[in-house]
């Protein structure tokens, strides 16, 4: 189970990525750098997976903190509770991150019986 064994693989990547990213191109460093984290399907331990009972969420809260250089602490502790977070990238423009995994018919395990099971919506 992925509680006891978090596979850091694609954790490490991301964290990876946005360190070079950051280092290469220093003006897309820091939040606002244009510079979004986000998580797809295949940035998974399995394809789909996200415990959307386990709160809070070691997942989310680790892929949060491998985006340190380019999210803002309000940003990762909101990615972190509800998998998501917005940002105003330029005046009246914002951008709005989203994890639609868990409303995948592929989610696993199941929450399709949820309306909001990361409470993204409620905390816009």
């Amino acid at each position: 189970h992925y509680e006891d064994r978090m596979d850091r693989g694609p954790l490490d990547v991301m964290h990876d990525v946005v360190h070079q990213i950051s280092e290469t191109f220093p003006h897309f460093k820091g939040p606002g750098g244009g510079i979004v984290g986000l998580l797809g399907n295949s940035d998974m331990k399995r394809d789909y997976f996200l415990d959307v009972r386990e709160r809070p969420n070691r997942y989310l809260h680790a892929a949060a903190n491998a985006w340190d250089t380019v999210l803002s602490p309000w940003e990762r502790a909101a990615f972190a509770r509800r998998g998501g977070y917005w940002r105003e990238v330029v005046p009246d423009v914002v951008v709005v991150v989203m994890n639609t995994i868990v409303y995948s018919v592929e989610h696993a395990p199941d929450s399709t019986g949820e309306r909001d099971p990361l409470g993204q919506f409620a905390g816009m």
